[in-house]
């Protein structure tokens, strides 16, 4: 009997019943998240009271239930402010300060799920790739006074990959003691704000602009709250790539569809 017998094809062909053949389809989604829980008191007048709380954004893509790129830009140590940075008011921690695209999410965060394709999928791989080689090799640091921060740093890279997310963009007080962010304070309505009027990509004001575009966030409490706390995490939540996407994230409904 030759080698390439029925026999021995059957075993080596699919296994496929009255002629049906199950097609799986990737699926691709993008998560982009906030840890903003002092809305009542850090935003007002479409204004960040950076005196009240930072804030944090961050964003990871899926692809089929793992994650594939994850952008959480935040802090990794304190600046070492030069003297004449000291004298403008500049300290170690509103200075120019190593960096890491896996900063850990300490609070509740809000979340915002949206299908995407695979191309944006890998655009969006490829610029945060980018940007996390720059902070490896020390050119990118998170830097308060000159808003080079989470918010900001995500935004630019969701622009980058030509996904179109809010603007971002909002009034930022001045934190007391530092060095108002390179201009002076001026008032509005009781709400200290830039007296050129400029405007810079902050938490607050994207989440809210997420909020008013998508509606209501996905409220995702990482292993539970501490004791006592209706905001902390009682473990901080790392995003790892490779790794597994939360079922309950994996489940949820998308806000909405970016895909192109």
């Amino acid at each position: 009997m030759s080698k390439y017998s029925k026999t021995t094809l059957n075993r080596t062909l699919p296994m496929v019943s009255n002629n049906r053949v199950q097609v799986i389809s990737n699926q691709y989604y993008l998560v982009v998240g906030f840890e903003v829980n002092h809305i009542a008191t850090a935003f007002r007048n479409n204004t960040q009271n950076l005196n009240v709380d930072y804030g944090h954004a961050f964003f990871f893509t899926v692809k089929n239930g793992k994650i594939i790129t994850v952008y959480s830009f935040g802090p990794k140590g304190v600046a070492t402010p030069t003297k004449r940075e000291l004298a403008a008011g500049i300290d170690e921690f509103s200075g120019r300060r190593p960096a890491t695209t896996s900063y850990p999410i300490t609070e509740v965060s809000r979340l915002y799920k949206f299908r995407i394709s695979k191309k944006q999928l890998i655009a969006i791989k490829k610029q945060a790739d980018q940007f996390k080689k720059k902070v490896i090799s020390g050119d990118e640091k998170y830097t308060a006074y000159m808003n080079d921060t989470c918010a900001e740093a995500a935004k630019d890279v969701l622009d980058d990959a030509n996904i179109d997310t809010p603007s971002g963009k909002g009034y930022i007080t001045t934190p007391i003691g530092t060095a108002n962010f390179l201009f002076e304070p001026s008032y509005i309505n009781g709400q200290k704000v830039p007296l050129t009027g400029a405007m810079f990509v902050n938490p607050y004001s994207w989440y809210d602009q997420f909020k008013k575009k998508y509606g209501q966030p996905f409220l995702y409490k990482h292993k539970g709250l501490k004791i006592g706390q209706n905001i902390y995490l009682s473990s901080e939540w790392i995003l790892i790539e490779g790794t597994t996407a939360s079922n309950v994230i994996n489940k949820y409904s998308y806000h909405s569809n970016l895909s192109k």
